[in-house]
C-alpha cells in the first residue's frame, strides 16, 4: 500500500454557544489500494495557503508506505506542527483500515469501550453558571471544569454556587487559565483548601515549572499542569520536580498520538494522574483521542472535551454522549465516516 494523493481542506462549523466558530484543517490521504485516511487539527491557515502546502506535502509523501510513520515524522517538509498532527492521525487511520482493526487495537488494545468526559462550564455569572452546572450533572457528567475569571472573589462565588447544586458525586476542577501571579495564587489556594476541588489546573501566569513546584509545596490544593506541557521532556521535568498530582495532555499541542502516548507513559512512571484535553474538534480529532483513551489504562480520569457543545460536525454519525461517557468508534481505523455534503457546506474558500 502506497500513498497516492493528498487533500487539505479548511472547514468551519458554528458553536452552539455562538461565535467563535470551530475551524479545523482536515487531511485526507488516499492510497493505490483505494483506502483513504483522515486527520484533523485546529488551524488558523488561510484557504489560499493550501495549494502550495498540498503540493509540498504530496511531493514528500507520494509513493511512501503509510506504515512509515516515524520516518515521515522525521522529515522536515511538514515541520508545521498542526499539519504534522493531522498527517500522523491520517496515517494511523490508513493503517487501521488496512488491518481492518479499530485504531485502539493497534495502540495497545481495547482496555475500555467508553471514555469518561469532563464537561467545561462557560464563563458566566454565578447564578446562571449554577444552572448550567446542574444541567450538566443531570446529563450524567461526573466531572465539570470551571474556568477561572482571574478574580478570586468571582471564582469563589462561582465555586460556591456550582458546588451547591452538583452534589458530592460530581467532581469539580478549576482551570486557572494561567491568570495568577504566584503571590496571588498562593493566597487564592489558601481560600480554596476547603472547597474539595479535584484539581487546580495551570494557576500561574508565568510558564515556569519551578514556581509551580514551589506553589505545590505550599498548599494542599491538588495542582495540575497542562498548557506548559508541549513535549515529553516537559512531563519529565514536572514529574522530577514533584508536588503536582496530575497533568492534562493535549495531543494537538504535543504533536500527535505517538508523542502523547509517550507522555502518558512518563507521567504514569512519575506517579501522576493523567488525562487528555481534546481541543474543539469536528469529529475526526475526537475519534483519535477516544481511541488513545480506550487503549491506555493510565488514562483513567475524565477527559476535558468540547465536542458536545458543537452545533454540528462533519461526520455521517456523530459521537454519542450518554451518562458523561463517549463510546469508542468500533469500525476500522478511526471508525468514522465523513459526510461529503457537510464538508461542502462548511468548507472555507
Amino acid at each position: 500500500m502506497k500513498i497516492r494523493d493528498l487533500e487539505l481542506m479548511l472547514v468551519e462549523v458554528p458553536s452552539s454557544n455562538g461565535p467563535p466558530a470551530v475551524r479545523s484543517l482536515l487531511v485526507r490521504l488516499s492510497t493505490d489500494v483505494g483506502l483513504d485516511g483522515w486527520g484533523e487539527c485546529p488551524s488558523t491557515f488561510r484557504a489560499e495557503d493550501l495549494p502550495w502546502r498540498t503540493a509540498s506535502l504530496l511531493a514528500m509523501l507520494e509513493g511512501r508506505s503509510p506504515f512509515d510513520i516515524e520516518q515521515i515524522a522525521a522529515l522536515d517538509a511538514h515541520a508545521e506542527p498542526s499539519i504534522a498532527v493531522a498527517l500522523q492521525t491520517a496515517l494511523w487511520d490508513l493503517i487501521g483500515r488496512s488491518a481492518r482493526q479499530p485504531l485502539c487495537h493497534l495502540l495497545g488494545g481495547l482496555y475500555r469501550n467508553h471514555v469518561p468526559l469532563a464537561a467545561p462550564l462557560p464563563g458566566q455569572p454565578a447564578d446562571s453558571l449554577a444552572l448550567v452546572a446542574r444541567e450538566r450533572a443531570e446529563q450524567g457528567f461526573h466531572t465539570l471544569v470551571l474556568p477561572s475569571s482571574g478574580d478570586p472573589l468571582h471564582d469563589l462565588a462561582a465555586l460556591n454556587a456550582v458546588q451547591a447544586v452538583i452534589g458530592e458525586r460530581t467532581e469539580l476542577r478549576l482551570d486557572g487559565q494561567s491568570r495568577f501571579e504566584i503571590h496571588q495564587a498562593r493566597d487564592f489556594c489558601r481560600r480554596l483548601e476547603d472547597h474539595a476541588l479535584s484539581s487546580f489546573l495551570d494557576p500561574l501566569v508565568e510558564d515556569h515549572t519551578g514556581k509551580l513546584m514551589m506553589l505545590a509545596r505550599q498548599t494542599s490544593v491538588p495542582l495540575s499542569a497542562g498548557r506548559s506541557i508541549r513535549n515529553t521532556a516537559d512531563v519529565l521535568a514536572v514529574a522530577c520536580g514533584g508536588g503536582l498530582r496530575s497533568v492534562v495532555l493535549d495531543l494537538f499541542q504535543l504533536g500527535g498520538l505517538n508523542q502523547t502516548r509517550d507522555a502518558v507513559a512518563v507521567a504514569r512512571a512519575g506517579g501522576m494522574g493523567v488525562s487528555l484535553s481534546v481541543s474543539p474538534s469536528l469529529g475526526v480529532g475526537m475519534a483519535a483521542a477516544l481511541h488513545l483513551a480506550a487503549a491506555l489504562p493510565a488514562l483513567d480520569r475524565a477527559h476535558t472535551c468540547y465536542y458536545p457543545d458543537l452545533e454540528d460536525d462533519i461526520l455521517t454519525e456523530s459521537h454519542p454522549t450518554a451518562d458523561g461517557m463517549m463510546a469508542v468508534p468500533a469500525g476500522p481505523g478511526l471508525g468514522v465516516k465523513l459526510d461529503r455534503a457537510k464538508l461542502d457546506r462548511y468548507q472555507v474558500g
